[in-house]
């Protein structure tokens, strides 16, 4: 199982994936394809996370990682 450091921070904190589209005014989809790793934040996006959310920079630098030892991250 992939870990996704953006997503579990927004998710333990109740932040929502519309809030999030709201604020970076993009659509839904396309956030949940930068919060499941398929693309990235750029730091225009970064920035206001950490802006208006409070989102640790440290946040965006993380690593997925894998309970399956042989999947490489």
């Amino acid at each position: 199982m992939e870990i996704f450091p953006v997503s579990g921070w927004l998710k333990s904190r109740g932040i929502t994936q519309i809030e999030v589209a709201d604020l970076l005014q993009i659509n839904k989809s396309t956030v949940s394809r930068k919060l499941h790793g398929h693309s990235q934040f750029n730091v225009r996006e970064i920035s206001l996370l950490n802006q208006h959310f409070g989102i640790p920079l440290e946040v965006f630098m993380q690593t997925t990682q894998s309970d399956d030892p042989t999947k490489l991250s």
